[in-house]
């Protein structure tokens, strides 16, 4: 468990007086207006002030003591910004920061290993997490899916029932996954109303934002 958590990364300069954008790399964004310090490395040797924060639209507007102009912005471009954990607001239960998820072992419930916790993904709704390992998969951060999560020995336990189901569902970029996707449609009728229409063997169909292959 990291004593410098990541809270968020600088995205750009706003205004002419020394604001910088950040992308939040936590699910609430108002905890940036009750920072009173952030770091500008992970070891913790690199403290600013927050002299001022407001947030909009899921990004905050942070003003760093020190940095009083666009081009002093500027130079945080990019930069990445944490916090002290000691001095932090407790997370609620069940809330994490990402960089601990980050690199995380997943393992189901019998302790085989899937894979290191790679990436969280913030898009509205529940999070999604990319697992990297003998293959990639994603997943949605499900309290079905979630067994367990150990911060101090960075293990994420989740249900391999549970698992199973979901990279067959939503994982495409293998046979055994697009031949579970056409028994799916199959068995909801989707297959016989296609060909009625005319489908054949080998067409391409589009429904929705979905395109695949028409397979009989």
């Amino acid at each position: 468990m990291k004593k410098f958590p990541l809270i968020g990364q600088a995205v750009k300069p706003q205004g002419v007086r020394g604001e910088i954008k950040v992308l939040p790399a936590t699910d609430d964004v108002e905890r940036f207006c009750d920072l009173e310090n952030v770091f500008l490395d992970e070891k913790g040797e690199i403290c600013k002030k927050v002299e001022s924060a407001r947030t909009r639209e899921g990004f905050a507007y942070v003003k760093l003591e020190g940095v009083d102009d666009r081009d002093e912005a500027e130079c945080l471009r990019g930069c990445s910004l944490y916090i002290d954990r000691a001095h932090a607001v407790p997370l609620p239960e069940g809330r994490y920061y990402i960089s601990d998820l980050i690199g995380m072992r997943v393992e189901d419930e019998t302790g085989a290993e899937l894979g290191r916790l790679s990436d969280v993904m913030q898009a509205g709704g529940n999070d999604v997490y990319e697992v990297a390992g003998g293959r990639t998969f994603r997943f949605p951060a499900l309290k079905r899916v979630l067994k367990s999560v150990d911060v101090e020995n960075g293990v994420y336990v989740v249900s391999g029932r549970a698992m199973d189901y979901l990279i067959r569902s939503v994982n495409f970029g293998s046979e055994e996954s697009m031949n579970y996707f056409h028994r799916t449609l199959r068995r909801w009728g989707v297959i016989d109303a296609l060909r009625e229409k005319g489908a054949q063997e080998g067409d391409t169909v589009v429904i929705g934002e979905m395109e695949f292959d028409f397979v009989e």
